[in-house]
């Protein structure tokens, strides 16, 4: 909402949107919307054969049901969500602080990963790279990680908690 009460054009708005982290979460923020919106639709309508646009990936042996495939996408989306939605309260709350920066940027890093490997993940019919899969476990374990403790540390013990707890069933519903 403070987008429209800057000055757009100028380079010290941008500036400080980039080392704030505020850039990178905006981002994030659309892009999860967007992907959020597909993958439910997804759901929803429980498309039972998903076109790659590649003949010979729509022939390849189904390795997890598309409903479970969708339910895995939708799973890790809700992670990403959750950890913008900390962050976004964590700025308004406490400003812009080290470990906030770090993992909005991280979160950048992966959500954009996540944009292109959800969609592996979805041609491949439930397969997925190994590279991709350490990836997505170590991000879901630094946001279980770093979240809560940010949390805790600068308001108390219930809110680290409750985002941990989030985060970690979430991570574990969404991998098992």
């Amino acid at each position: 909402m403070d987008l429209f009460s800057h000055e757009l054009l100028s380079l010290n708005f941008y500036q400080q949107e980039l080392i704030s982290g505020q850039f990178g979460l905006r981002i994030v923020s659309l892009i999860l919307g967007m992907k959020t919106i597909s993958a439910l639709l997804d759901f929803v309508y429980q498309k039972s054969n998903i076109k790659t646009g590649y003949p010979e990936l729509d022939n390849l042996s189904v390795n997890h049901p598309t409903s479970k495939v969708t339910a895995f996408v939708l799973g890790q989306l809700f992670i990403y969500q959750l950890a913008t939605f900390s962050l976004w309260l964590s700025n308004l709350f406490l400003g812009f602080l080290l470990e906030t920066k770090l993992i909005s940027w991280a979160l950048f890093f992966v959500v954009d990963d996540w944009a292109i490997i959800s969609d592996y993940y979805k041609a491949l019919k439930g397969r997925f790279f190994t590279s991709h899969l350490i990836r997505i476990t170590f991000f879901n374990f630094l946001f279980c990680v770093v979240l809560p403790i940010t949390f805790y540390k600068y308001f108390n013990w219930w809110t680290g908690l409750i985002t941990f707890a989030s985060i970690a069933i979430l991570s574990t519903m969404s991998l098992g």
